[in-house]
C-alpha cells in the first residue's frame, strides 16, 4: 500500500533509487504499456526518468527527489524555520533541473511533474507557499503517491474516452464507406433493370414481328393451296 511505501522511504535504509521503482510501478498499474515510456531520451541526449503519452503530447516526469536530505533532518528533528529554509536551499535547484524536460518543441505539454515519493514530505512540502509558488511559476508540479495516482487515472479516462472517439470515427467512417457503396450498387442496378427493361420490350417487339412474319407466310401458303385447287388438271 500506499502508507508501507511511505514508511519504507523514510527508513534510513532506502536509497534514492527506489522513488523511482515506485513510479515506474505506479505508471505500469494504470495506463496501458502504450501509453508510457521510461528513460525517455531527448534529442539534446537529456533523459527524463518518465513520460506520458498523450494523443499528441507527452508529460515528462523526474523521480530523482534528494530524499536522503530530508531523511537527516527528519532524524536531526531540526525546528519548523531551519526544516522550510532548508527545504528550499535543496528544492530551488532540483525544481530547474526538472524545468528542463520541458520542451514542447518536442511534443511536450508545457509543465513536468516532480514525483515526492512521500505523502509526509509532499505534505510539508505544499505547506511552504513561497516554494509553491516558484514551482507554479516555471510550471513544475509536485506530486505525491496518491495525487499522481489520482492523475494517472484521469489521463486513462481521457484515453480511453480518446479510444472510444476513434471506435466511434472508426464505424462513422465505415457507415459512411457502405452507404456510398450502396448508392453506387443502386444506381448500378437501376441501369441493369433499364438494360433488362429495354431487352424485354426489344424481345416482345421481335416476338410480335415474328409473329407477324409467321401469319403472313400461314396466309400465303393457304392462297397457294386454294389457287392449286382451282388449276384444271
Amino acid at each position: 500500500s500506499i502508507s508501507t511505501f511511505q514508511e519504507l522511504l523514510l527508513s534510513p535504509k532506502v536509497r534514492g533509487g527506489f522513488g523511482e521503482v515506485l513510479l515506474n510501478e505506479l505508471i505500469k498499474d494504470v495506463l496501458p504499456a502504450a501509453n508510457y515510456a521510461f528513460q525517455y531520451r531527448f534529442k539534446d541526449g537529456t533523459i527524463v526518468d518518465a513520460v506520458i503519452k498523450t494523443k499528441d503530447r507527452i508529460i515528462p516526469i523526474d523521480s530523482k527527489f534528494p530524499l536522503e536530505e530530508f531523511q537527516r533532518m527528519v532524524a536531526d528533528e531540526v525546528d519548523e524555520e531551519h526544516f522550510k529554509s532548508r527545504f528550499k536551499q535543496i528544492m530551488r535547484p532540483r525544481v530547474n533541473e526538472v524545468k528542463q524536460y520541458i520542451k514542447p518543441d518536442e511534443g511536450t505539454v508545457n509543465f513536468a511533474l516532480m514525483y515526492i515519493p512521500s505523502e509526509k514530505l509532499y505534505s510539508r512540502l505544499s505547506g511552504i507557499d513561497e516554494l509553491m509558488v516558484a514551482f507554479r511559476r516555471i510550471r513544475v508540479f509536485p506530486v505525491s503517491p496518491s495525487t499522481f495516482y489520482q492523475f494517472l487515472e484521469t489521463i486513462l479516462l481521457g484515453l480511453r474516452g480518446l479510444a472510444i472517439e476513434k471506435e466511434a470515427q472508426r464505424i462513422l467512417d465505415t457507415l459512411n464507406r457502405l452507404a456510398k457503396e450502396f448508392d453506387t450498387a443502386r444506381e448500378e442496378w437501376e441501369v441493369v433493370g433499364k438494360h433488362i427493361t429495354n431487352a424485354r420490350n426489344k424481345y416482345d417487339e421481335v416476338a410480335k414481328r415474328l409473329e407477324q412474319i409467321g401469319t403472313d407466310i400461314k396466309a400465303l401458303e393457304v392462297k397457294g393451296e386454294e389457287r392449286q385447287k382451282e388449276i384444271p388438271l
